[in-house]
């Protein structure tokens, strides 16, 4: 059921060479984006599996926001300055939103 909602989802998007897509995966644990081209090749992809740290305490919605911060700051030295979202079967709420507007604060066209 959920592959038919991203389906449903993605046939809606507009992808160009100038506007790669910025897929959006999350887990009960971890948050993943993954930026993918034109071909469905992935460009760049980041993870809060890498920025696990045991010591802090950060809600889920946190740890979405940092791994946000992480990609805006790679897209901006790769400069990307347009991308489409393609949040799959989520709801644009919550830890997606979250990501989303993070990365609108960082200059970069959604």
């Amino acid at each position: 059921m959920s592959n038919q909602r991203a389906l449903r989802t993605r046939k809606h998007l507009t992808v160009s060479a100038d506007r790669p897509r910025l897929t959006i995966h999350r887990s009960n644990q971890h948050f993943y984006l993954q930026l993918v081209d034109v071909h469905g090749k992935t460009i760049t992809a980041v993870s809060s599996v890498s920025k696990e740290k045991s010591n802090t305490k950060l809600t889920k919605t946190q740890v979405a926001q940092e791994v946000a911060k992480t990609m805006a700051a790679i897209l901006k030295k790769q400069k990307v300055s347009a991308l489409v979202i393609d949040r799959g079967s989520y709801r644009y709420h919550g830890r997606v939103k979250a990501a989303v507007e993070i990365i609108r604060q960082s200059g970069i066209e959604v």
